[in-house]
């Protein structure tokens, strides 16, 4: 409590204050595109792709992580396990840089790394489960929250505590849910970067955690802006070009029809026709074909190579090659 002298204004100096401690606030708190590029690192496109898959499915099973397991805890220590899964569920950071904990011999795939963070041997993960990798992460995402776990090097050693019970409870959870499949590799998990212009790469409009529906997709630097804003992958069984980093959200042509000119933009995967969201990319001339109609490509719209140059629906025979080919460049 700041108490005030009766010679100073006190509604002004209330203002100061608040004034202050916004702009404290804004200091600390990071860039949400700078968050977002910075939340997975050093990880493959497979590895990104199945990572925040892998929270998603602890996001929209969260309720049942919280009241339908047995933490073992007292009720002082549950509420704050429960608290914490609220609170940290949206600010996990990932690292799959291989380093000691990933050699050979050594038998542990995964560990946690700080508060937040969660290091990651990807490459060891081989059993094709994506249920068994959920698990994983949860037995990780339990050590951020504060599950209890026997003491002195016996957790890794012995198992069978709280943390192992609940990515049991996760695994299971997830199989009985609907999300078990085998986890392979997205077709190409990538860059779309022009051919002719190597700097150049396709990108959605906004900062990295802008999914909104209706976002343009146009033409930018490629080492510019935060990786969600670049990074695709091709879903082979649906034919989507889909986001990495959000993979509910698909390239899509804008209006229903196949005139030239028709905006590609942002859309949920699951909403429009078959017609406006799938592709063929054939890797021989670097073209993306409307599956629908392949006389129909991806092209940039104006001649230039200038950020912000929109893509949109073209005759594949129309053009010059330098605007409607593409190559597919892994993620750095």
């Amino acid at each position: 409590m700041i108490a005030l002298s009766q010679d100073i204004d006190a509604p002004k100096t209330h203002s100061v204050l608040l004034f202050l401690i916004a702009m404290a606030i804004w200091l600390v708190l990071p860039d949400d595109a700078h968050a977002q590029a910075k939340r997975i690192r050093h990880c493959s496109a497979e590895a990104q792709y199945n990572i925040n898959e892998a929270v998603r499915f602890l996001k929209v099973n969260r309720r049942e992580l919280k009241n339908d397991f047995d933490f073992k805890a007292r009720r002082g220590q549950e509420r704050r396990i429960r608290r914490k899964i609220d609170r940290r569920i949206d600010k996990l950071v990932f690292n799959c840089a291989e380093r000691v904990l990933c050699r050979e011999e050594s038998p542990r795939i995964a560990m946690r790394g700080g508060m937040k963070r969660i290091r990651l041997c990807y490459n060891k993960l081989n059993t094709g489960s994506f249920c068994y990798f959920a698990g994983i992460v949860g037995h990780e995402f339990g050590h951020v929250v504060g599950i209890p776990k026997k003491r002195l090097g016996r957790h890794h050693r012995e198992g069978g505590d709280t943390v192992y019970d609940f990515q049991t409870f996760v695994t299971d959870l997830c199989q009985e849910s609907g999300w078990q499949r085998q986890v392979e590799p997205p077709r190409w998990g990538s860059w779309i970067r022009a051919s002719h212009k190597k700097r150049k790469c396709v990108h959605k409009q906004g900062g990295g955690d802008d999914w909104r529906n209706g976002l343009v997709i146009h033409l930018w630097d490629c080492k510019a802006g935060p990786w969600a804003n670049k990074a695709w992958f091709y879903d082979s069984a649906t034919r989507y070009i889909r986001s990495t980093a959000n993979p509910d959200k698909c390239l899509h042509k804008r209006s229903p029809g196949w005139e030239n000119g028709n905006r590609i933009h942002l859309w949920d995967c699951s909403g429009g026709s078959r017609a406006n969201k799938t592709w063929i990319h054939d890797s021989g001339s670097g073209l993306i074909r409307a599956a629908e109609n392949p006389s129909k490509c991806l092209h940039k719209r104006s001649p230039g190579w200038r950020n912000g140059n929109r893509i949109h629906l073209w005759d594949c025979a129309a053009g010059t090659a330098g605007a409607k080919s593409w190559r597919l460049h892994d993620l750095p």
